[in-house]
This record gives C-alpha cells, sequence and structure tokens, in this order.
C-alpha cells in the first residue's frame, strides 16, 4: 500500500505521481501513472483573509447563515 498526502503552504498545485511497480523476482517492471481520472490531482493552500480586497462568509461564521462581507482585516476564521 502506498499512502500519499498532497499539502501546500502558500499556493495552488497540481500533480500526477509516476510509479514503477516491481510485481517480484522475474517479473518485469511497469511503470504506471496515478491521477485523478485523468486529470492531476489539485491541492489549494489556506489563504489568510487580509490577502484578499473582500471577503463573503456565511453558514456558522455568518450571525444568521447568510453570506455577508466582512472586513478582511479584522475577520476571525
Amino acid at each position: 500500500m502506498l499512502l500519499v498526502h498532497g499539502l501546500t503552504a502558500k499556493r495552488h498545485c497540481e500533480f500526477k505521481i509516476e510509479t514503477t511497480v516491481n510485481a517480484g523476482v522475474g517479473a518485469a517492471e511497469v511503470e504506471q501513472v496515478v491521477d485523478d481520472r485523468g486529470k492531476p490531482f489539485e491541492v489549494t493552500a489556506l489563504a489568510e483573509y487580509s490577502e484578499h480586497g473582500r471577503v463573503y462568509v456565511g453558514g456558522v461564521v455568518s450571525p444568521d447563515g447568510r453570506f455577508v462581507e466582512v472586513d478582511p482585516r479584522t475577520c476571525d476564521r
């Protein structure tokens, strides 16, 4: 089993995993690409609200559940 975690601290990242599989003595090596149904996997870092000009929050962050604009400099996750 191979377990892979894709993480990024600052940006958006796309990737595929290229592997070489050896099934045992005498077996030919097989190269295999692991992806998301033909597309690369994608991962995006969380950005701080203060990095954006406008921020809208909703759900449990909003007092009444609706999306509302908040000040990105003072909004706390």
